[in-house]
């Protein structure tokens, strides 16, 4: 890697990956299965956050979160050929690559969903850090911590659609763009933003 390379990181759902339709999908039926009368957009302004955290915040019981758990993901990834590339991905990635510029994944959904996507896609980078690596998801810094881990104290870009993102990368001092066309909005202005993902190519973004 050159020096003064930065390091680039993307969120999963809503920056490379629209998930969206699955994830309601998945909720509809477990809703019904279970007798949980939650509505998805309760849900979906979670989206970011570890699942039980998610759970907690629209008031599902503890007792069930095993259960909804287990419904969820295995819908999930009944679906997950339902689950679109957002355009660009594999291009900007590539681009990024013969820039030597290396590349991570830190995302709140289960490393087994997670890999099956990222090679049903075709999706290669240099680190993925999933829900179940970690004891405490976003906005808590344990998953930046791996990042540091791999990459040594570089300057580290992270690429995210919810305020959970922001909140995530000020939290492990990284850089944060906001993809705009992803699923969330942010409680406040950010100084970098992007409408689709190949902007992250703009040096003004990348060395600024």
């Amino acid at each position: 890697m050159k020096e003064n390379n930065p390091v680039v990181g993307f969120d999963f759902d809503g920056v490379i990956v629209n998930s969206l339709a699955v994830m309601e999908k998945s909720w509809a039926a477990l809703s019904q299965k279970l007798d949980i009368d939650i509505p998805f957009s309760a849900y979906k302004k979670n989206i970011g956050l570890k699942f039980n955290a998610i759970l907690k915040n629209i008031g599902v019981e503890e007792e069930l979160y095993d259960e909804v758990h287990q419904q969820y993901f295995s819908g999930t990834r009944l679906f997950q050929n339902e689950v679109e590339l957002y355009p660009e991905v594999l291009e900007t990635l590539k681009s990024l690559k013969e820039r030597n510029i290396q590349t991570f994944i830190v995302t709140s959904k289960p490393r087994q969903n997670t890999l099956l996507l990222l090679e049903m896609f075709g999706i290669q980078v240099d680190l993925v850090v999933c829900a179940d690596d970690v004891t405490h998801g976003k906005p808590h810094v344990e998953s930046g911590d791996r990042v540091v881990e791999q990459f040594g104290q570089q300057h580290v870009i992270y690429v995210g659609d919810m305020d959970s993102d922001r909140q995530f990368a000020e939290n492990c001092n990284f850089r944060f763009v906001y993809a705009s066309y992803g699923y969330g909005g942010l409680s406040k202005e950010v100084a970098h933003k992007i409408d689709r993902l190949s902007q992250i190519l703009d040096n003004n973004i990348l060395f600024s």
